[in-house]
Formats: C-alpha cells, structure tokens, sequence
C-alpha cells in the first residue's frame, strides 16, 4: 500500500568520522549497536547513518511519511531499516558534532516509536578517503511504528 510522503527535502550534509545522525532534539545521541559495516547503527533517539567516505559530503533526502512506503525504489545498491524511539519526537538530519541540517525540518511528529529505511548508493566509490565531492546519495523514509 502506497502512503502518502507528508514531506520531503534535500540537503547537503557534511559527513566526519564516518557518520551523519538522525537524533531526536536534546536527546544526547549515544550507541545502541556498533559500526560493524552496516548502514545503520542504532543511536538512544535515533540512528548513525554509515558512509562511505570518512569526510566529506554526502547527498541526502529525507522523507517523513504517515505509514510504511510503498514498493521500493529502484537504483539503491543497499537498503536497512531500523525501529527506535523518539523521547520527544523531534528527529532530524545532524552532522556529527554539529546542528541539525535546516533544509532538512524534523522528521518525526511528535513522540513515540519511528521506523527509519535508509536506501544507499555510492558508499564504495570514495570509501575511507576524504572527498570535496562524493558520489555518495542516501533516501531517508521515517514513518510512526505500528503496533505489533
């Protein structure tokens, strides 16, 4: 069943060490998982989205969506998907160390439990290096979580 994306923006964001966030606001972003090579690595409020490169930026669009997407698009090279809890429901696209991406508004409506796909192409062009450019494009699909 296709939903209906309740918004969608793009951004350049700054990727170090590896990484950009999705983090929920004041919430001190701390790991869950490990970078054992996936794409996602589960964050308290949120999730660190692996890159490829070490430093550099990356293209990424975002989209906050009322319920589970559609069928998935083609051209990804990888997709993941994780579920965390948002404590006060305001998620948003952050460089590590540094403030939330303004084109890029909050993707959560509030607080509650998130579902979070992260499609990926790219990651191996430039990987480990840092770039002035990156060929690295990354879709972010955030919807509410149902209850099981």
């Amino acid at each position: 069943m296709d939903r209906h994306v309740q918004e969608a923006d793009e951004a350049v964001v700054a990727v170090s060490n590896g990484q950009f966030q999705l983090t929920d606001y004041k919430v001190i972003p701390d790991l869950v998982g490990e970078f054992d090579g996936s794409l996602i690595v589960p964050l308290v409020g949120g999730a660190a989205i692996a890159t490829g490169i070490s430093a550099g930026p990356v293209h990424v669009r975002a989209e906050a969506l009322d319920g589970e997407p559609g069928p998935e698009p083609t051209g990804w090279e990888e997709i993941a998907e994780i579920v965390f809890d948002a404590p006060t429901g305001s998620v948003r696209v952050v460089p590590l160390f540094d403030d939330p991406v303004p084109e890029i508004p909050p993707l959560t409506s509030g607080p509650g439990r998130y579902r979070l796909r992260v499609h990926a192409r790219g990651r191996r062009v430039d990987a480990y290096r840092v770039v002035d450019a990156s060929a690295e494009r990354y879709l972010l699909q955030v919807w509410p979580d149902s209850p099981s």
